[in-house]
């Protein structure tokens, strides 16, 4: 099974995630003014780009101030929705950082994700820790149905993660009328080296 994902990796071009609307960062309104804070959060979004979903991955805000947050984002659009492999709009999770400050640049974004998976292996180059993302459309019923890094180019980081995510079970994610739709999501996987004796 291995070898048929990573021919679907080499083949396939790049998946795109849903992009945030200009109208998102109005969600740190509902955090405490002049705050520092961060909360990552995963967003679900349809075709339409209407936000279906907000989930708090991990956040420095209270409790109130995180319900707000996701009930500002439940009232916006996405830029743009996700696309599968063939370029049609499809539902698709978008993580997003809200932060009490400006300028929070993509890249900060992925950092302050919590890692999704973490893969331990016996010798890891450039260090005891190597963060990889991939992007995956999960299926209607809940299996990996392509997986790909996230930039879209061949890595053999990216290519273990996506042998590994394709033995899993997903969550199977429904639309607004409550049918199963397949989605695309993008995941943070991080190989760890395995200590002696551990």
């Amino acid at each position: 099974m291995a070898g048929t994902l990573l021919l679907s990796v080499l083949a396939a071009s790049a998946l795109a995630v849903p992009q945030p609307g200009a109208s998102f960062p109005g969600a740190v309104l509902a955090a405490k003014k002049g705050s520092d804070g961060l909360a990552v959060v995963r967003l679900f979004v349809a075709p339409n780009r209407d936000v279906l979903e907000c989930k708090i991955v991990a956040s420095d805000f209270s409790v109130p101030e995180n319900e707000a947050i996701c009930g500002k984002l439940l009232n916006k659009k996405a830029a743009k929705a996700a696309k599968d492999p063939s370029g049609k709009a499809v539902h698709g999770t978008l993580p997003y950082l809200v932060a009490g400050i400006d300028d929070e640049t993509s890249l900060r974004l992925l950092l302050a994700m919590p890692a999704d998976f973490v893969l331990d292996v016996d010798g890891l180059s450039g260090g005891e820790r190597q963060s990889v993302f991939v992007n995956i459309v999960a299926g209607s019923d809940g299996k990996v149905s392509h997986c790909e890094s996230l930039k879209g180019e061949e890595s053999a980081y990216a290519n273990t993660a996506c042998a590994q995510l394709d033995q899993q079970d997903w969550l199977v994610r429904k639309d607004a009328d409550g049918q199963p739709v397949p989605y695309v999501d993008t995941l943070r996987i991080d190989f760890v080296e395995q200590r002696a004796g551990l």
